[in-house]
């Protein structure tokens, strides 16, 4: 997941892309690693107290992409907010409300 820069204001709107991958993590000489087609990721928008503010599912494109927007709160705590793969904990982009 990437989103449009790392430091936001409250109200902004945050405007991210992600890319589904398959990893082959074996030792061969040859890995296989490709995009995923027509895959579905559920991307939540979580707080600095990791309370999800908002969620959203999509379904990846012929390129194994997505994209979608958030538009931050205003009134909630400043700080380290995040985008996460409902999925996969590893698969996050952090941003800065300040």
């Amino acid at each position: 997941i990437m989103t449009d820069r790392a430091f936001y204001r409250p109200g902004q709107t945050i405007f991210f892309k992600g890319i589904a991958i398959r990893v082959d993590n074996s030792n061969s000489a040859k890995p296989d690693n490709y995009t995923l087609r027509g895959k579905q990721c559920t991307i939540v928008f979580r707080d600095v107290n990791e309370r999800i503010l908002a969620e959203q599912t999509f379904t990846t494109n012929e390129y194994g992409s997505f994209h979608g927007a958030f538009t931050i709160p205003v009134g909630v705590l400043n700080g380290t907010m995040s985008l996460r793969n409902n999925e996969d904990l590893h698969n996050q982009a952090t941003i800065r409300v300040e």
